[in-house]
């Protein structure tokens, strides 16, 4: 005669308690992980953002005159984003240009430096800085 004995029991109390416990650890890393991540990926579009901004502030700048550029000299100006790029929907940047003249005293006459400054209106601190030049 064959004796069946059952010694298959289930979980303990403790083992489905430390089970549920690594599984809530496990996934609040993995969930502050993707919440950082899709934060740094916010930063950073917006910085891009600024950056392409800048790029075409800093075309429009030096497609003007040298005359128009030279009577700009020494003043920080705003610019207004929405009319000097035609755009139809205002962005969340403020900028600025500042036009001075060459440090080099033999391009003084020559050659303008254009600095165009964007910041994002929801952070001061993530500003954008491009300089050009702009030759007579």
């Amino acid at each position: 005669m064959f004796i069946i004995v059952n010694n298959e029991r289930g979980f303990s109390l403790v083992e489905v308690l430390v089970a549920f416990s690594l599984l809530i650890i496990i996934f609040s890393l993995i969930g502050s992980l993707v919440v950082n991540s899709v934060s740094q990926s916010s930063r950073i579009d917006d910085r891009f953002s600024a950056v392409e901004l800048a790029d075409s502030l800093l075309d429009t700048y030096q497609n003007f005159s040298f005359e128009e550029l030279e009577n700009m000299t020494g003043n920080e100006e705003s610019i207004d984003i929405m009319t000097s790029l035609e755009l139809t929907e205002e962005p969340p940047y403020e900028a600025f240009v500042k036009i001075m003249q060459h440090d080099n005293p033999e391009l003084q006459d020559r050659l303008l430096v254009i600095t165009i400054t964007v910041t994002p209106t929801s952070s001061t601190n993530n500003s954008v800085t491009l300089e050009g030049l702009k030759r007579k």
